[in-house]
């Protein structure tokens, strides 16, 4: 399987049409207090999410490289796996939603649906596409009872 879309690309594009909605649409901003508090807040849960998710690969011997899902080893189901397939991506899009808080826009808000969206197709539905054929039945029963996102 070839990937072609880097989540770390999917996530600056993202980032970058959020930055450049927010500039087009002045009108959209958002003044709430504390605002840019709570950007910091999401995005030390996201840069903590991403570093203990890599954690539980690199103890389990597995590879964290996306763009390479058919060279896991392991299947990872602990830790934050136990609620999300994908807290990595998961914390990404916290790190991205953060950006977008900080920017105060609603209308950048479309940054962060369009990195559901790519990350969905180009990387999510491909690899477990992959993980079902490397790990069978294993996958399949732990697709069933964690979800994708949240």
């Amino acid at each position: 399987m070839e990937l072609k879309y880097p989540p770390l690309l999917q996530f600056l594009v993202s980032a970058g049409i959020a930055y450049g909605v927010s500039n087009l649409t002045p009108d959209f901003v958002i003044r709430i207090q504390f605002l840019k508090l709570f950007a910091f807040v999401l995005a030390f849960v996201g840069i903590t999410l991403l570093i203990a998710a890599v954690g539980l690969f690199a103890k389990s011997n597995t590879t964290v490289n996306p763009m390479e899902p058919g060279k896991a080893r392991n299947l990872v189901t602990n830790g934050f796996y136990k609620y999300t397939r994908n807290p990595m991506y998961l914390g990404l899009l916290l790190c991205l939603t953060a950006f977008v808080t900080w920017l105060g826009n609603a209308a950048s808000i479309l940054g962060i649906l369009l990195f559901l969206i790519t990350m969905t197709i180009f990387q999510i539905l491909p690899e477990e596409k992959v993980m079902s054929v490397k790990f069978g039945k294993e996958y399949e029963e732990y697709k069933a009872r964690v979800r994708r996102w949240l």
